[in-house]
């Protein structure tokens, strides 16, 4: 059985184009974060947990054409300015041969 980390900040890179995997029936009003950096207010994180306990919120198997579909709205999303695709940062050496 494998294990996976929840990534929160590159959901859509990470979880669901790599793995085919979507998280169905977060509380809409609660914002998409990692749990433990929602506010300390007791009632959004009491939402999450009753979801998850009563099956409303739940991880579901895509399949191949679900993610395409989905991978070409992302796309369209950052192409538009609406979303942000995960990049990797220069290094401040690069370009500089090193020795071998």
């Amino acid at each position: 059985r494998q294990h996976y980390k929840m990534a929160y900040t590159w959901y859509e890179e990470d979880v669901v184009f790599r793995h085919g995997i979507l998280l169905e029936g977060w509380p809409a009003a609660t914002p998409f974060q990692n749990p433990s950096t929602l506010s300390t207010a007791i009632p959004n994180l009491r939402k999450i947990t009753d979801r998850l306990e009563r099956g409303k919120c739940a991880f579901r198997k895509l399949s191949s054409a679900e993610v395409m579909e989905r991978k070409k709205r992302w796309e369209e999303d950052v192409a538009a300015g609406r979303a942000v695709a995960k990049h990797r940062s220069q290094h401040s050496d690069c370009g500089v041969l090193r020795k071998r």
